[in-house]
């Protein structure tokens, strides 16, 4: 019997689940095809711990949106993990529009939640590396708006960068577990706190003198090794905020 020829162009339809002729780059005289993010062991920390809270709910949400989606990194795992409709909402066009491609059944809103509020509530939403971007002046009134987008007995996931962390010249602030929980507490009725995202020292070294370097890790055998390393010494969740990085906080309305 004769096999069905490949169907070509779901084939190459199927490589665009990432832009891949955008890997390669000039640099100079020379090029290069691959890139390291410095907070990529981060964020799929962030992305576990995540997953984790929205599988430990009562019930499993029907909706969620995600405040300061950016370029909508977070609904595109997540939408791959969760059966729920997903908002997005980011008051950068641009990042939206990179967004909309990769997730193009997404919902994504150009929207200022605090002077455009949304018409209509949700049984999650998150807040994933966006209070540092916001001046400290204005965080009472955006935490109310984007609190205020729960239905009753909804559910806030928010992560923040660790004071533990230097401030960096895109953020305002960092936070402690204690400023953090003041920030938040009357904004729901149950509170918890976790620190997270500590590394052991042989990442702390890769970070501070290969990474630095250039060298790209993308065997998947040292990653997987990474990544064990990386759950033992509390990347996803230390008992103090001791070396942590980053904080994460799940508050019920």
């Amino acid at each position: 019997m004769t096999p069905e020829p490949p169907d070509r162009g779901k084939l190459q339809a199927a490589l665009y689940e990432f832009p891949y002729h955008y890997v390669p780059r000039f640099e100079g005289r020379s090029f290069r095809q691959s890139r390291h993010w410095a907070y990529g062991l981060s964020y799929l920390g962030a992305l576990e711990l995540i997953t984790q809270e929205l599988r430990s709910l009562d019930r499993p949400p029907g909706t969620l949106c995600d405040v300061g989606c950016g370029d909508g990194a977070l609904l595109y795992h997540l939408r791959q993990r969760l059966d729920c409709e997903l908002v997005g909402v980011d008051v950068d066009r641009r990042a939206l529009t990179w967004a909309r491609l990769f997730s193009p059944d997404v919902d994504f809103l150009p929207r200022d939640i605090v002077r455009e509020p949304l018409d209509r509530r949700f049984d999650v939403v998150t807040l994933i590396e966006v209070l540092e971007h916001v001046p400290p002046p204005e965080l009472p009134a955006f935490l109310a708006a984007a609190c205020g987008l729960l239905r009753g007995g909804g559910t806030a996931i928010i992560t923040v960068p660790h004071t533990n962390v230097p401030v960096s010249r895109k953020h305002f602030q960092h936070f402690t577990c204690s400023g953090l929980r003041s920030l938040l507490a009357p904004h729901g009725t149950r509170l918890n706190l976790t620190p997270f995202d500590r590394i052991g020292p042989l990442e702390q070294l890769y970070e501070k003198y290969l990474m630095r370097g250039g060298l790209v890790v993308d065997s998947s055998h040292l990653n997987a090794l990474r990544w064990r390393l990386y759950r033992r010494s509390g990347g996803l969740g230390a008992p103090t905020e001791k070396g942590c990085r980053r904080i994460l906080a799940v508050l019920q309305r």
